[in-house]
């Protein structure tokens, strides 16, 4: 997911809101769990997801 696509969601939501993933043909349904932006203007710097329905409940992040 890149910045334009993942924007609207966090503004319109805030970074408490579920989004479905398509990783390498895989979806997922993840909780955005914290948005970094840079200091200075609004630009998304990394995203942190927690999937919810992996296994293994591993977390990744998004740059």
């Amino acid at each position: 997911m890149i910045e334009d696509e993942i924007r609207p969601i966090i503004d319109k939501n805030g970074s408490d809101v579920l989004v479905n993933l398509n990783l390498n043909g895989k979806k997922i349904k993840a909780k955005i769990q914290e948005v970094q932006r840079k200091p200075i203007g609004d630009d998304i710097l990394h995203v942190d997801l927690m999937p919810l329905d992996n296994e293994k409940g591993d977390s990744f992040g998004l740059h």
